[in-house]
């Protein structure tokens, strides 16, 4: 994955490398992919064509402890926690409709880790913790709009179609983990990703 993404840059850096501008943007997203719980995803474009970007980011970046408390003797008390996240390389496409609005779309290549730990505490029970991993690669193609609320702020809407491929280990204190692979096509968020953006 990691030769994959540096051949991708490599790529990039020649094919658009004598493509000029007369002022080349710079542009860090803050992304909001969940609210409950929270989940951002952090990102940088660099233009380096006319009206080609190549960004890079962190994704999914999202944790969450509960705990739950029984009211009754017959019950235990056991908890639910996770954490996530991943980095994400792509090129993107933009096309300008107006002064304010522009269409943008890309291929992409991400990583993704998460992690679920559920622990109960029951005496009469051996295994008390129970932990799945999951490590994801996929490949999403970005399509969205940006609309410049200045010419330094704006505001973005996407989507992202993907084909991913995702290897789950479900583990406790038994000796043997379960190992699992699926094979999925799917949106990030049918409503679409919500982005606030800086450009310098």
């Amino acid at each position: 994955m990691i030769r994959t993404l540096f051949a991708i840059f490599f790529v990039t850096s020649v094919a658009f490398g004598q493509d000029s501008t007369a002022k080349k943007n710079r542009e860090l997203y803050l992304t909001f992919a969940n609210f409950s719980p929270l989940n951002i995803h952090l990102k940088y474009k660099h233009q380096i064509g006319q009206r080609t970007y190549f960004k890079i980011g962190l994704v999914n970046l999202s944790a969450s402890h509960i705990e739950y408390i029984p009211n009754s003797p017959q019950n235990y008390k056991n908890s639910d926690a996770f954490y996530s996240g991943g980095a994400e390389i792509g090129i993107e496409f933009r096309k300008v409709l107006t002064e304010r609005f522009s269409l943008f779309h890309g291929p992409n290549l991400r990583y993704d880790y998460r992690t679920d730990i559920r622990i109960v505490s029951n005496p009469f029970v051996s295994n008390q913790k129970n932990v799945t991993e999951a490590h994801t690669g996929s490949i999403p193609y970005t399509v969205g709009v940006l609309f410049n609320l200045t010419p330094k702020l704006l505001l973005a809407v996407e989507v992202n179609p993907l084909i991913s491929f995702t290897r789950l280990k479900s583990s406790s204190t038994a000796p043997a983990p379960n190992i699992a692979h699926t094979f999925n096509f799917s949106l990030d968020n049918r409503a679409g990703l919500l982005s606030f953006a800086l450009r310098f």
